[in-house]
């Protein structure tokens, strides 16, 4: 696998003022027929599955600054 140039990343094109408004519908439903296909998990729903997932990414937070 490549890893693509950091620069394509969304948040730094449209930092630099380069992120095309017409990206935004593709890249929406693109990512809603991802989710419409995941596999559903009974496992990790409710309000401990969102804990899980806000306690995952404040770790990552901190982590990273």
């Amino acid at each position: 696998m490549n890893r693509f140039p950091q620069e394509a990343l969304f948040d730094r094109l449209a930092a630099a003022g380069h992120l095309a408004l017409e990206l935004m519908s593709p890249l929406a439903a693109a990512i809603a027929a991802f989710h419409l296909s995941a596999e559903h998990r009974v496992d990790c729903g409710g309000k401990a599955g969102m804990s899980w997932v806000i306690e995952g990414n404040a770790a990552t937070l901190m982590f990273l600054s």
